[in-house]
């Protein structure tokens, strides 16, 4: 009766079921907590499975584009989108709203080709090499974000330093997992700690059981149940 949202009566049961209720108040804490905790577990193994096959991917094409497959930045950009679309932008559920993410994703990809194609005509041209890094960092990052969003995992939005955001926006994948990975520590902290809980409070749940069979209910003058 504390944690069902669907649940709009103010008058729960009989006396005894309110009395018990309230002397394992603790328990169905703990308990709830375990179950939430065990479901978050849950969707992080699946949340990493699905990230190490995204950076498979990445490192797929990237591979590639350094022993020469693609001609031009854009053979390169399409292939990337073209394994990554059909793992991750194509199966996003229908109520994940990836919008922004898509929209930086493409925009990414442009500046992705662009950059391989000054490279080409430059080999030199570090400027270009680090915009590559930089570009493929950020599409990685917008997958790896797409695909928390798409199980519903999500982080705090921080606020912008600068009132003006600037033109070109990048992102930096290591700090994105540093995010998650800090989202999912207080998210095994208080499993664990809620798991390690439940030995100590069963036995007290058993005496407090007894105890109201012999004692409460008696001083109540309810009749003991069958």
């Amino acid at each position: 009766m504390l944690y069902f949202d669907r649940m709009h009566e103010e008058h729960f049961g009989t006396i005894k079921q309110q009395i018990w209720a309230s002397l394992h108040f603790f328990l169905h804490i703990m308990l709830v907590l375990v179950l939430q905790g065990v479901s978050y577990l849950i969707m992080w193994v699946v949340a990493l499975i699905r990230m190490d096959r995204v950076d498979e991917k990445f490192r797929e094409i990237e591979g590639l584009s350094l022993t020469g497959a693609y001609a031009n930045g854009t053979l390169f950009a399409n292939a990337l989108r073209r394994k990554i679309d059909v793992y991750l932008w194509n199966t996003i559920p229908k109520g994940v709203d990836a919008s922004k993410a898509l929209e930086t994703w493409n925009s990414t990809l442009i500046v992705l080709a662009q950059s391989f194609d000054n490279h080409q005509m430059d080999e030199q041209n570090l400027t270009a090499v680090d915009m590559i890094t930089k570009s493929l960092n950020t599409a990685e990052s917008m997958a790896i974000q797409t695909l928390f969003d798409s199980l519903s995992i999500s982080v705090p939005k921080t606020a912008p330093k600068t009132v003006e955001e600037p033109k070109r926006k990048f992102f930096d994948k290591a700090a994105l997992l540093q995010k998650y990975e800090t989202r999912f520590e207080l998210v095994f902290d208080y499993v664990f700690l809620s798991v390690s809980q439940v030995p100590l409070l069963l036995p007290y749940s058993l005496l407090t059981h007894t105890r109201l069979d012999s004692h409460l209910l008696s001083w109540l003058s309810l009749p003991l149940s069958p």
